[in-house]
């Protein structure tokens, strides 16, 4: 995550505070109209752990330029559900199980709910739990998150 971070944004270890990750591995297939069968390995999805990030520097610290081909060109804050309603629709699962599981560590034992339009929108997604139902958050106070992508 630390490697990653680096190479994409420019934050060192220094510059966040690790407050979480999801528990176990999240995983999305991609689409059959997607998948490139003649490139090896053949990728037919992903499987991710997601961390939850507090930024401990500057703004100033991120950096998008740390690569020979940066992958982001432009950053912003962003409201914490965004990226359900900005990410690819075969993601959104994913997206919506990941910022579940790690809503009470950014806004305590009451998180507030996803947008109710973004969860309409979920193809044949298994009605999760609400997130009053996660455990308790770790003792500490709220965070800002770091920018999600």
């Amino acid at each position: 995550m630390f490697r990653e971070l680096g190479e994409e944004v420019g934050l060192r270890p220094e510059h966040v505070e690790v407050m979480g990750c999801t528990k176990g591995w999240l995983r999305y297939r991609l689409p059959k109209r997607l998948i490139r069968r003649h490139s090896r390995p053949t990728c037919i999805g992903q499987k991710q752990v997601w961390f939850l990030l507090r930024m401990r520097g500057s703004e100033t610290d991120v950096h998008l330029d740390c690569s020979e081909r940066p992958e982001f060109d432009h950053w912003c804050w962003v409201d914490y559900w965004y990226p359900l309603e900005s990410v690819v629709s075969f993601k959104r699962n994913v997206y919506l199980r990941a910022l579940r599981e790690l809503a009470h560590l950014a806004f305590g034992a009451t998180p507030p709910e996803p947008p109710a339009a973004v969860l309409a929108q979920l193809v044949g997604a298994q009605r999760p739990l609400p997130c009053a139902a996660l455990p308790p958050p770790a003792p500490g106070g709220e965070s800002r998150p770091a920018p999600l992508r």
